[in-house]
């Protein structure tokens, strides 16, 4: 099973005044991987994308690499002490590249905050052992970033951090997601974007191809109508924009590991439908029992 998200090293450090601490993010290898490191004592400096910056005590440095930045401890300053933490994985690295979109290179957090807390954490784990469990270490390197995502811009969320062009032709896919014709290709001219050009941001920002995020946007309502409508298998076919029924069946067995009809017959989840119920868009009526609860945030 691939993870997309683990932890690769993490470690606590007191670098002094000449110990010839310098990192260069362009020669660190071609291997791809992401950098939280916590400044608790002292100063160093950080150059991201030909800007200086010093990193004072009380700041967590975000980079990625390989990616043009440099950061050292300077003759000025007597020391640099910071615990740390390596991660890497395609999804890690998606949302620490949106990350640094809306928060840049450096963000404050009080030491008390729950990503120092969840950083130290991690630190002490890993010298226990606590890090050899594959699943584990996922779930670590993810709930780390989440927690980040939350405290270093708390007003902005995910959707809105995404380029204007990926969220035109997510706006596309929602209004014409009945529609069979729709493809990458009318995606890209409503991002404005070559398509080549506009596959390669769409995936960087979602994690996904654009073609394979609309054949799931399309699974999870057709989905969702097994499990809260009456209508029939050829209806939602028609409704989710699969366009011919043994398309859709083929693609639902693929993915869910059984056909639409067995799906709904399963029990898997139960379906109550009453008369007072508003009707959906689709004409379904979706009881009070199976909505999610309030969104909490990240």
């Amino acid at each position: 099973m691939a993870l997309h998200a683990m932890v690769t090293g993490s470690g606590w450090q007191n670098r002094l005044r000449g110990c010839g601490y310098d990192w260069d993010g362009l020669k660190r290898g071609k291997s791809e991987f992401a950098l939280i490191q916590y400044t608790l004592c002292g100063w160093g400096m950080l150059e991201f994308e030909g800007v200086g910056r010093r990193v004072e005590p009380g700041t967590a440095m975000l980079l990625y690499f390989p990616h043009r930045n440099r950061y050292w401890l300077p003759p000025e300053s007597d020391r640099w002490e910071f615990v740390f933490a390596c991660l890497n994985g395609r999804e890690l690295l998606r949302v620490w590249r949106e990350l640094l979109r809306y928060a840049g290179p450096l963000v404050a957090l009080d030491p008390r905050s729950e990503p120092v807390a969840r950083l130290c954490d991690l630190y002490c784990r890993s010298l226990a052992g606590g890090m050899d469990d594959p699943f584990d270490s996922s779930a670590t390197a993810y709930a780390l970033a989440m927690s980040l995502a939350k405290h270093a811009a708390p007003h902005v969320t995910l959707a809105e951090s995404r380029p204007e062009p990926v969220r035109r032709a997510l706006r596309l896919c929602q209004d014409r997601l009945a529609d069979p014709t729709l493809d990458v290709t009318d995606l890209a001219r409503a991002a404005g974007l070559s398509r080549h050009h506009f596959s390669r941001v769409f995936d960087r920002a979602m994690g996904d191809a654009p073609a394979a995020y609309l054949k799931g946007l399309r699974l999870k309502e057709a989905t969702r109508l097994l499990q809260t409508s009456r209508l029939s298998v050829k209806e939602i076919t028609g409704v989710c924009g699969f366009g011919d029924c043994s398309y859709f069946c083929r693609v639902f067995r693929e993915a869910l590991g059984m056909a639409p009809g067995s799906f709904r017959r399963s029990g898997m989840f139960e379906v109550r439908y009453r008369a007072a119920e508003p009707l959906s868009r689709h004409g379904s009526r979706v009881p009070k029992t199976n909505r999610p609860p309030p969104s909490r945030g990240l």
